[in-house]
């Protein structure tokens, strides 16, 4: 049976990928080390199977060809590059791979895996917050001390 994505790893991370894709009615198969996390997503619905994600046997139980995204995601960035690399060796359409430490993200580059930075996403997820929230940040800056009292006024009917 082919699987559209393959995910590889990642604990509750990767139960938690694998349940978005299974409740969005996609094909998923979960792959672990944690038996927690595969027993999780098994009770959800999702194919999950308790292997050693980092021994070219595990991937024996999909076939890669048939997958149309490998996600790999443990917190192990040399057993992920590891773990891309044999997927892409049966021929997954697509490798994706979670990059824990920014320093090796060439790595992944450079073996034709396309990394997802995990540093770099919550920098820029952080950024992205910070400026939404100074974006919608009130116009008017008020002095030290001063107190608005617009609200009180208009309720009490009594002009400030």
């Amino acid at each position: 049976m082919g699987h559209d994505i393959v995910i590889v790893g990642g604990g509750v991370v990767g139960e938690a990928l694998a349940g978005a894709f299974e409740r969005a009615s996609v094909e998923v198969v979960y792959l672990d080390t944690d038996s927690r996390a595969v027993d999780r997503a098994a009770e959800s619905g999702v194919d999950a199977q308790l292997v050693e994600t980092s021994e070219a046997t595990a991937l024996d139980h999909v076939s890669a060809e048939d997958v149309d995204i490998a996600i790999v995601a443990s917190s192990e960035d040399s057993r992920n590059l590891l773990v891309a690399q044999l997927l892409q060796v049966r021929r997954a359409r697509r490798v994706v791979a979670l990059v824990n430490d920014p320093n090796n993200v060439d790595l992944f580059v450079d073996a034709g895996v396309e990394p997802v930075c995990a540093t770099s996403a919550l920098v820029s997820a952080l950024d992205d917050r910070r400026r939404t929230t100074r974006d919608d940040a009130p116009q008017r800056t008020r002095v030290a001390g001063e107190v608005d009292r617009s609200d009180d006024a208009s309720d009490s009917g009594v002009d400030a």
